[in-house]
């Protein structure tokens, strides 16, 4: 049986102690910044470098979905954006804490702020949910979630229905242990993929990271941006040739290398000097 670890505020444990643990992999969270609970590209990079797939969480508050303050997109905007500075997958999922024991009475507010937040600005199978038994029940029910993650160690919630383990459950929280002096859960893999990054593309880009980053107009950015940055860039050029490509020209000669210069300059992006 296989377990993934997750952690929050410092001490973190050590990338050598997670590996001597034999997991697959880690939760880490996602949330406002500045708060030291939140994976940085650094950590991000060490642990997907030791072969560790890194699964995402947003938290700010375990009442986040029942605060009336909450904004719910926003708190999804940021999270995609965490994940795109990280270089993590941008089709990663990330689970929503509803970390209380929720009411029914409850459930219809929470649901909404999932539709407006997390479904619209990530894509309803991108969207989990870390919670006791009935919040995760109801998000299946309500196709609000496809990722389902329950925190299983309190079990008089969702009126001791969370003694149970939910039967869509990816990940089920089973107990707690300090590892390399830092306080970790142990969750158990209940479905595989769990929601952990183990993509080759992600591979591919660590090693990029590891033989160096690309810089643009003396910019440092991870992968995931460098490769957007390429894909966009070769977008426009081909959607201005293809413009170019409708004019008549007659009988005058095209210079192509005087015309890539010039895209080039009107696009703005410059090869990194080497």
């Amino acid at each position: 049986m296989q377990y993934v670890i997750d952690y929050a505020f410092p001490p973190h444990p050590s990338v050598e102690s997670l590996v001597a643990t034999d997991c697959p992999g880690v939760m880490r969270y996602l949330s406002y910044r500045p708060n030291n609970k939140v994976i940085t590209a650094d950590e991000y990079l060490q642990l997907r470098t030791a072969g560790l797939q890194v699964g995402f969480v947003w938290e700010y508050d375990a009442r986040d979905f029942v605060n009336s303050s909450f904004n719910s997109r926003h708190a999804a905007e940021v999270a995609e954006q965490i994940l795109y500075e990280i270089g993590a997958p941008l089709d990663s999922p990330v689970y929503f804490a509803v970390d209380f024991d929720i009411l029914s009475t409850q459930w219809a507010g929470v649901r909404q702020r999932l539709l407006d937040g997390p479904v619209t600005v990530l894509g309803v199978d991108r969207v989990g949910i870390y919670g006791p038994y009935d919040a995760l029940n109801w998000a299946h029910r309500d196709g609000v979630a496809k990722w389902f993650w329950q925190a299983g160690m309190s079990t008089a919630w969702s009126g001791g229905r969370n003694r149970q383990q939910f039967e869509h459950a990816h990940l089920v929280q089973v107990a707690t242990r300090s590892i390399g002096g830092a306080d970790c859960d142990l969750n158990r893999i209940i479905r595989d993929p769990f929601g952990g990054d183990m993509s080759t593309e992600t591979d591919q880009f660590v090693r990029a990271i590891v033989d160096g980053i690309p810089v643009v107009n003396g910019v440092t950015i991870c992968p995931v941006q460098w490769q957007q940055r390429m894909d966009t860039f070769q977008a426009d050029v081909r959607a201005q040739l293809e413009v170019i490509a409708t004019r008549p020209v007659g009988s005058v000669e095209i210079d192509y290398k005087q015309l890539a210069a010039a895209l080039l300059d009107e696009i703005g992006i410059r090869r990194a000097a080497s």
